[in-house]
């Protein structure tokens, strides 16, 4: 079935899982979002160890789609993953240290122990939920803004300067998206300024005006996606904000639906329509498009069947997360049970 497929089309079916797995990851960082939360909701130690404990049942879900998410990119586009993560590593030194530190509070926080006190776990909790998110969200942005990154002949990478990706916290548009209350801004900050593509006969990059924006207008799908996933997220946010003890506990189900449409609408509207998904900021010429970076015919068709797995273990995921949900959190439980964050 996938040996018939040429390459381009190889390229976008692998963009594709890549954009859903990427999607799956924005919407599972609620997690972390949750932890920064922690002492602005919990305002008992009781109340916390209940949100922890609800949030400690999840976060390997997260953690364990964002291994999927770089994994998948590591195989399929190997020229980004080495030049996003070879050459921007400060950037995911800080996403990947924040997570580990994540990992160890939840086991270390209520152990006996603990001689660093709970309140040290929290606020470890704490910092992965801000800087771990604003991290990752200012990673994804650059494929949008551009890294300073260079390649020669042989597709070795250079960086242009010794930040080494921590100079793309200087951008306000991807701090944009980084803190997620600003995305509108960052939406229009793209949309309004000049985009990447190339031609897809020669492979030359130039810039475009407005090219992000008629991407959504020239594939419809992709513009219904992102507005279909806006609408979404407002209704979320009414239901949680307005609807009060009524409806804000289905809140999570429009606002998680709509940020995966506007996430997966935004990795279309990178990776399709002749675009290049992340430009080079010190040598245009080297920016990286879905024919650029992915891997070789024989490679990607050996993992499409692979990827064939990927709905038995959606829905192993969908099960164990309607298992951990069957019931909810109490103050007996956390007294009672034996193994509680």
């Amino acid at each position: 079935m996938f040996e018939t497929m040429t390459l381009f089309t190889l390229q976008q079916y692998w963009w594709l899982l890549v954009s859903v797995l990427g999607a799956a990851l924005v919407f599972l960082l609620f997690v972390q979002g949750g932890q920064s939360l922690l002492y602005s909701i919990g305002k008992s130690e009781m109340e916390r160890t209940m949100l922890v404990n609800s949030l400690g049942r999840k976060w390997e879900f997260t953690f364990t789609t964002l291994v999927t998410f770089g994994g998948a990119f590591f195989a399929s586009f190997p020229l980004f993953y080495s030049t996003s993560f070879g050459g921007a590593y400060w950037l995911w030194m800080l996403v990947l240290s924040t997570f580990i530190i994540q990992a160890v509070s939840y086991e270390y926080r209520n152990k006996q122990s603990n001689v660093l006190g709970k309140k040290t776990f929290e606020w470890f909790l704490f910092l992965n939920g801000l800087i771990g998110t604003v991290s990752l969200g200012v990673a994804v942005a650059t494929m949008f803004t551009g890294g300073n990154f260079i390649h020669n002949e042989m597709n070795f990478t250079s960086w242009a300067n010794s930040y080494h990706g921590l100079e793309a916290f200087a951008n306000p548009v991807n701090l944009a998206l980084g803190v997620a209350v600003f995305f509108l801004a960052f939406m229009f900050a793209i949309w309004l300024g000049d985009g990447y593509a190339y031609n897809s006969i020669t492979g030359e990059i130039f810039t475009e005006p407005n090219k992000y924006f008629f991407n959504m207008i020239e594939a419809p799908v992709v513009g219904i996606l992102f507005l279909l996933g806006v609408l979404m997220v407002l209704l979320g946010l009414y239901r949680g904000i307005f609807c009060f003890t009524k409806c804000n506990d289905r809140a999570i189900w429009p606002v998680g639906i709509g940020v995966f449409l506007t996430v997966l609408s935004l990795f279309f509207n990178l990776g399709y329509n002749n675009t290049v998904f992340y430009p080079s900021l010190a040598d245009m010429q080297s920016g990286l498009t879905i024919r650029t970076a992915s891997s070789s015919h024989f490679t990607l068709t050996a993992m499409s069947y692979v990827s064939l797995l990927v709905p038995f273990v959606a829905a192993y995921m969908i099960y164990a997360w309607r298992a951990i949900n069957n019931k909810k959190i109490d103050k007996d439980e956390m007294e009672s049970d034996t193994h509680v964050y």
